[in-house]
């Protein structure tokens, strides 16, 4: 009688428990989704920006965002369609997003220049930051006499320009160690003072086609610094500083090659 109680209550027990498992997995859980498109990921994202839905218990992933508080002030590091769950490894703070996984890259191009601590901010620089260029050049001026006088100039030529790397000498990715002293500590390790590994020396910009020969062109003809931006800067243009008298500098686009031979008539006339 006893044996067979105990097997009544295992069976009630059991039927309880797959009755309470099977529930659960069907329990309606809140989870979000895009109410829109997002495919610039230098905006945060705001309430309107997802939808909460409700999906069995059985549907829901860890990684499936379930709060509010996880979304709204973060930013989508990939494009996401409407529709789209949203999953906290699609989301990061601002400091470490890569604007690249969503720009059209068709139309740009990598030039790598060099930079030290002093050019590059103390360090202070990174992928996904935007710089200006500034050149500075000379020309020269004819005088009352007709003599030849030199002068100096500097112009912003170039604003807001896509950060694509910035690496060390070997080509390891630098490290931006300018807001922290030696002592400090960086999520529990201390932060390495070796002066070799984290010489800052290479910088690498996205830019068009045109603005790469510009650059080229600049390089070669006088010296190019780099400017930083803060996150509210607009761009707008100057007529750029001169030191001394001077006269126009022709700088823009040309035919600067041809592959046409001109031919004068005169030298038809010579054959003869």
């Amino acid at each position: 009688m006893v044996i067979l109680i105990i097997q009544v209550i295992l069976i009630l027990v059991g039927t309880f428990g797959f009755l309470n498992y099977s529930s659960n997995k069907v329990k309606p859980t809140p989870v979000y989704i895009y109410a829109r498109t997002i495919d610039d990921s230098s905006k945060a994202i705001t309430e309107d920006d997802v939808k909460r839905v409700e999906i069995p218990e059985s549907a829901v992933t860890k990684d499936m965002c379930k709060k509010i508080d996880d979304i709204v002030g973060k930013y989508a590091d990939t494009k996401v369609s409407k529709g789209q769950y949203v999953y906290k490894n699609q989301l990061v703070d601002i400091e470490d997003i890569d604007v690249f996984k969503t720009l059209d890259l068709g139309n740009l191009r990598k030039v790598s220049l060099p930079i030290t601590f002093v050019d590059g901010f103390a360090g202070n620089i990174k992928k996904g930051d935007t710089v200006d260029l500034v050149y500075t050049g000379e020309g020269t001026h004819d005088d009352e006499d007709g003599k030849q006088e030199t002068f100096k100039y500097s112009k912003v030529f170039l604003q807001d320009v896509l950060v694509y790397s910035v690496n060390t000498g070997d080509g390891y990715k630098f490290v931006d160690y300018s807001q922290y002293s030696p002592d400090d500590y960086i999520e529990g390790e201390e932060i390495s003072v070796d002066e070799k590994k984290q010489d800052l020396s290479i910088i690498t910009l996205a830019v068009t086609l045109e603005q790469a020969e510009e650059i080229e062109a600049r390089v070669n003809s006088g010296k190019v610094r780099f400017i930083g931006r803060f996150d509210d800067s607009k761009s707008y243009n100057t007529l750029g500083y001169i030191m001394g008298d001077y006269q126009k500098i022709f700088t823009g686009q040309g035919h600067a090659e041809t592959g046409n031979v001109l031919v004068e008539e005169d030298d038809f006339d010579s054959i003869d």
